[in-house]
């Protein structure tokens, strides 16, 4: 029998040699690795909703309501509600520019608010029952400019003329 000692020396130092040619190539390739593992493990760090609201300081009655109202996703694992940090990062960062921005087609419930002089209970209760033409886009009402100057007709018709 032969011994293959030399013969896997030689081609363990062949393949190192071709591993130096393509150093920068491997060097990318780990950093990328590495940055996957780290945003892996980022994501699976999860608190409880005490931990969580010491961390956010805020009460956790209203962390319990930002659950409820499932404005922060968690899970419930038993009796205990668990919040990932991937969530966390989402609910802290600012709304995405798109179409619930209202611009100069549409207005927010509070832009109406502040045009018109309602409240805001008023006109979104106006909003579910019909009485005020809007569109709820992800969750939010977006209501048409031209409503603002129909209030103000509706108004100046209930002032008692002198």
């Amino acid at each position: 029998m032969k011994s293959d000692k030399g013969n896997g020396l030689s081609l363990l130092g062949e393949v190192m040699d071709r591993l130096k040619d393509k150093e920068p190539e491997l060097d990318l390739v780990v950093k990328r690795l590495a940055a996957r593992k780290r945003e892996k493990e980022r994501k699976m760090e999860t608190y409880n909703i005490t931990a969580l609201s010491k961390k956010l300081g805020i009460s956790i009655r209203t962390l319990r309501g930002y659950v409820r109202d499932k404005k922060i996703k968690a899970k419930l694992i038993g009796r205990t509600y668990f919040i990932s940090e991937a969530e966390v990062d989402r609910f802290l960062s600012p709304p995405e520019e798109d179409a619930t921005k209202a611009g100069p087609d549409f207005l927010t419930v509070s832009q109406y608010h502040k045009k018109a002089g309602l409240p805001e209970t008023t006109i979104r209760e106006w909003l579910r029952r019909g009485m005020l033409q809007g569109v709820k886009d992800k969750g939010r009402w977006l209501i048409d400019p031209g409503m603002v100057k129909w209030w103000r007709e509706i108004q100046a018709g209930m002032k008692p003329k002198k």
